[in-house]
Parts: C-alpha cells; structure tokens; sequence
C-alpha cells in the first residue's frame, strides 16, 4: 500500500501488503499477530493512547495482505497508515502508506 484513497463515509476494507526488506529468506507468518493504526501527521507509532486495530491475515502464493475494514467514520484528511506486526520477540513497526479520506 503506498496511498489509497477513499470517500468519507465509505465502508471497505483497507489493504495492506507485508513485506521483508529482505526477499532471500521465506517468512511463515502463520499465527502472527498483524495490527494497523491510523495517525496523524507527527504521531508516532510508539506514542501512548495510540489504537492498534487487528486485521484479517490473507496468505496467497508466499504473499501476505493484511486488512483491516474502515467503517466509514474516519475523518477527512491524510492519515499515515502503520502496520505492527509481532513475532517471538520482536514487535516491527513500519510505515505502510498514505490514506487520504475525502
């Protein structure tokens, strides 16, 4: 997901591809708890009070997307998209995109 773009008051599910910075190695991401949080500009993904929402995990052909369904009430603006995946004990934060809401 570099940017997506969605009308205020749309109810559709928010796609977010997973990815490594390193595609030499397969990663098994069975059972791997995957959230997004969407953020203001300037919010850190770290910051307390910050919502992190689980997502359906869809594994197909090696490839994972993460999604997460809007339900119409995020308010217009741009929004920084952030994915929180956790495994063993690592807790990766990673900046997916850009959603803006008309």
């Amino acid at each position: 997901m570099a940017s997506a773009k969605l009308p205020f008051g749309s109810i559709e599910y928010l796609h977010v591809p997973i990815t490594r910075d390193d595609d030499s190695v397969a990663v098994d991401l069975t059972g791997v708890q995957i959230e997004v949080a969407i953020l203001a500009d300037g919010v850190e993904p770290s910051a307390p009070g910050v919502t992190w929402h689980l997502t359906q995990t869809l594994v197909s052909e090696g490839e994972v997307l993460a999604r997460y369904l809007l339900d119409g009430t995020t308010a217009r603006g741009r929004w920084n998209v952030w994915v929180r995946v956790g495994a063993g004990p690592e807790l990766a934060l990673r900046k997916a995109g850009l959603l803006t809401v008309t």
